[in-house]
């Protein structure tokens, strides 16, 4: 990925293509991912970043991972925790002042 490149929009990108790939069968997935996505893609549209996510993403997320009938439900919002724990550990690492 290009240096600058915004992590957390391209993880809602996968998102969303995880979101249109779902068969729709469990409602953790059809429902939690497009949910997720559209949180997100509100979220970015209002000029925020990983350090603004709430607690409902992590919720979905975890909610997804564990009751999705499919790999493609359990995965869906995996770079998107991905890229929240990377914020996480940067945040952890600054000085305090």
């Amino acid at each position: 990925m290009a240096e600058g490149t915004d992590l957390l929009a391209a993880a809602t990108n996968v998102l969303r293509f995880f979101r249109n790939e779902s068969c729709g069968k469990c409602v953790p997935c059809r429902v939690g991912s497009a949910k997720a996505h559209q949180i997100l893609s509100d979220l970015l549209a209002a000029g925020g970043g990983p350090a603004d996510v709430n607690g409902e993403v992590r919720q979905l997320e975890e909610t997804l991972r564990k009751t999705s009938i499919c790999g493609l439900g359990q995965v869906a919002l995996g770079p998107v925790a991905s890229v929240l724990g990377l914020e996480e550990q940067r945040e952890e690492r600054r000085p305090s002042t």
